[in-house]
């Protein structure tokens, strides 16, 4: 029998939807997969608040005397069961990168590997619900003064002391010939940039002085319905405060999976 062009276009159009609604159920299955992943900490009872009170005139001592009020004022706050300071949170779009030189792994004038870091504060581990399985945490005396240690993951650890105690061990930030930086604690593995990403080397650092007033808090129910309370606490100590980071964690988590989301939607419509 004689094949048509309106047969032959029948046919790629079958053969086309189908490519299109196999790989709509694929991204969808991905999604799925992505969502039951263990990310490594509990993102439901975390709130992030960040504000720059340089922007209303504060130079460092006053931005440190206010965020050592908003701590303490949001840590007696009913509902809340910690509260630290983190220059970001697991899954956040912005990310930090550092440079870190490991004796042994990296040559004399080698500026190390790309390791992404955070700042944090004494207790974020308790707010992120990381645990360490090794070492101990920041003191407020670390953080106050910026001291040169720091707490790596257990990929981290892995990667340049496998089975070997990392604790105690030094890197260097940029090189060798910048001062040590003494490894304290070792954190258990969680997702850094994605739910579906392989474990990668992260460094924590102490958070140090600053106008940038970056709050982490654990609830003791879902985040969310609090976020109202921990704006009025703040605002009570600056009127002015513009916050720029202002949510739930469990945001940071939808962000990463939205584009698979969307994707398979899409092409889920189109095919």
């Amino acid at each position: 029998r004689r094949v048509t062009l309106r047969d032959a276009l029948v046919v790629g159009q079958l053969a086309l939807s189908l490519v299109l609604l196999v790989s709509g159920a694929l991204l969808a299955r991905g999604l799925v997969v992505a969502r039951g992943t263990d990310l490594g900490f509990d993102p439901a009872q975390i709130a992030a608040l960040s504000f720059n009170p340089q922007m209303n005139g504060y130079d460092v001592e006053r931005a440190m005397t206010l965020r050592a009020g908003v701590l303490e004022a949001v840590r007696g706050l009913p509902g809340v069961t910690s509260a630290s300071l983190a220059s970001r949170l697991p899954l956040a779009s912005d990310i930090n990168m550092s440079s870190y030189a490991v004796p042994g792994h990296h040559a004399a004038d080698d500026d190390g590997a790309s390791v992404d870091t955070v700042e944090v504060g004494a207790d974020y581990f308790t707010v992120a619900g990381v645990p360490l399985v090794a070492g101990r945490p920041f003191t407020e005396e670390e953080v106050a003064s910026e001291r040169r240690v720091a707490i790596v993951n257990e990929t981290f650890a892995r990667t340049y002391w496998p089975g070997e105690p990392a604790v105690g061990r030094v890197i260097h930030s940029g090189g060798f010939d910048r001062p040590g930086i003494e490894i304290v604690g070792v954190a258990r593995d969680h997702k850094v940039r994605s739910a579906g990403e392989d474990a990668m080397p992260y460094v924590h650092r102490p958070i140090g002085p600053g106008r940038s007033i970056d709050l982490v808090v654990r609830t003791a129910g879902p985040a969310a319905p609090l976020l109202p309370v921990l704006r009025k606490a703040i605002w009570a100590l600056e009127p002015d405060a513009v916050f720029t980071t202002d949510g739930a964690a469990t945001e940071a988590v939808d962000a990463t999976m939205a584009p698979t989301r969307i994707g398979a939607a899409l092409i889920g419509v189109v095919g």
